[in-house]
């Protein structure tokens, strides 16, 4: 098996799931009651997603030269830690923090800019983002800050993955070759929820 097809068919059924979840709950942040729902559902998904996150990371990591063997050490025998560690060496090669997500799933009714268009990598790699609080929390703690698993943090967590998968699949698109009247480019590069970046 392909190594992106690995990473790529867990994020696809994570995004399934999520999609699935919007028939449950309204996202949207519309008086902004939704965007703050929780539920063990969230927490569940949260957690597989930030997994998944540190997991990429540090193959991504690995294939950009970065010092990781398989049993998630460096050479000095310290662990790798996938946002101080990782997400550093990959924010300083391609500037991840400046990368955005837009959403453009038609069963999610966000309007204001700062749900629409997510910037889930900008200061990951100092652990500053709410998704990795949030998935901190709750894998510490998961009683007390059940809440902290909201649909807001879950779409920003499912950003970040999807962001570092396009990475991670490196697919090349000669945007030389396409005719400006063609429609068969797929500007979300595989994804139901987001466009591409």
């Amino acid at each position: 098996m392909e190594k992106s097809n690995l990473f790529w068919s867990v994020y696809k059924n994570l995004e399934k799931e999520v999609l699935d979840l919007t028939y449950s709950i309204h996202f949207t942040d519309d008086g902004s009651l939704h965007i703050k729902v929780y539920s063990v559902k969230i927490v569940e998904l949260l957690i597989r997603c930030a997994v998944e996150i540190e997991a990429i990371s540090k193959a991504l990591y690995k294939d950009e030269g970065g010092d990781i063997n398989s049993d998630g050490k460096d050479s000095n025998g310290e662990y790798v830690k996938y946002d101080f560690n990782c997400l550093k060496l990959l924010d300083k090669k391609w500037a991840l923090g400046k990368k955005q997500i837009l959403i453009s799933a038609p069963s999610m009714y966000f309007k204001r800019n700062e749900n629409q268009i997510l910037y889930p990598l900008k200061n990951a790699h100092k652990g500053e983002r709410s998704w990795q609080k949030a998935y901190q929390a709750i894998k510490h703690s998961r009683v007390e800050n059940l809440f902290q698993a909201s649909v807001k943090n879950l779409i920003h967590t499912m950003s970040a993955l999807y962001l570092l998968n396009v990475y991670y699949k490196n697919d090349k698109i000669d945007v030389s070759s396409i005719d400006k009247n063609q429609k068969d480019v797929d500007t979300r590069l595989g994804s139901e929820i987001f466009l591409g970046v």
